[in-house]
């Protein structure tokens, strides 16, 4: 068991020299260049070859912004919590003002402990391997657009190199036998290229998916693993929302069209057990505080370990 306060000094937050932020970075870096050096070998991907479809500059601006959405979600501050000197913590503490058991941050409602990151982190959605970072409320809408980016990124290449195979397969071997090896290692290259974009295109989509359903419920991942949890502690019932003002709003809050909801006032309740339509109703304040920092360890990020 951790002692509370154990991360208030400054010296046990991890920088980005830290070993463990930067070797998921070079997973990412290193499949990326393998399937794109795979496909552009085979001929299907950035070259000149008759099997080289739906490729080009096009296909290389692209890739060009999914690096630069994939750097400003790694490597920007997702929405960490000011920490606090030992002088404010002891005023705090005098006053009674909630803190977080380990890092002494000031709580919040939608702050999150990361233990990956050692810091609270606000509207935190979870923790992301990949990125070596957490997701959270200046991050997010960045996240996002990494998602749609990495998608069109890895089905453009996917269809290319699958093209590229087919050329290739159904194409005259040279005569020379060194040459006719040489062309089925293209094909094999481009079929391993296609197989590769295609199992991480289905995982990156199925996140797509999952994290536009959340935004339009007006929930983080944390939030939706852990809501059982949270909402027992806050005293509200299991299919509660508390911070889903319907659809339209939930889009226009995650956008910063408007403010995002500073309390859980509003939750989306069935009418009935299988009931499809939806009623808002107000929430009167808990007899419990909602919790509002709870630790974010491997159960949280569950859900999202592809991200």
């Amino acid at each position: 068991m951790r002692s509370s306060f154990s991360g208030a000094g400054s010296g046990s937050c991890p920088t980005l020299t830290d070993r463990w932020r930067w070797r998921p970075r070079a997973i990412w870096a290193s499949l990326h260049a393998l399937g794109l050096a795979a496909g552009w070998w085979a001929g299907a991907v950035w070259s000149a070859s008759a099997a080289a479809v739906f490729t080009g500059a096009p296909h290389a601006v692209v890739a060009a912004l999914t690096l630069v959405a994939y750097l400003a979600c790694s490597l920007r501050d997702p929405g960490y919590v000011p920490r606090v000197g030992r002088e404010p913590l002891r005023e705090a503490l005098l006053e009674h003002q909630p803190r977080c058991q380990f890092c002494a941050a000031p709580q919040r409602p939608r702050v999150k402990h990361c233990h990956d990151c050692h810091r609270c982190v606000r509207r935190l959605d979870h923790h992301c391997f990949w990125l070596g970072n957490c997701v959270g409320a200046r991050t997010h809408r960045t996240f996002l657009l990494y998602l749609v980016l990495q998608n069109a990124l890895l089905w453009w290449t996917c269809a290319a190199a699958a093209a590229g195979a087919f050329a290739l397969a159904y194409a005259s071997p040279p005569e020379p036998a060194a040459a006719g090896a040489a062309h089925v290692g293209r094909v094999l290259a481009a079929c391993a290229c296609a197989l590769l974009c295609l199992l991480m295109g289905l995982a990156a989509l199925v996140l797509l998916a999952f994290q536009c359903a959340l935004i339009v419920r007006g929930e983080t991942t944390w939030e939706h693993l852990r809501r059982d949890t949270l909402n027992a502690a806050a005293g509200l019932p299991p299919l509660v929302r508390p911070f889903d003002r319907g659809a339209a709003r939930n889009i226009l809050a995650f956008g910063g069209c408007i403010a995002q909801p500073p309390a859980p006032t509003v939750a989306a309740l069935p009418v009935a057990p299988g009931a499809a339509s939806l009623v808002s109703l107000p929430i009167a304040a808990p007899a419990t505080a909602l919790p509002v920092c709870q630790p974010c360890g491997p159960s949280a990020a569950a859900g999202a370990a592809t991200g």
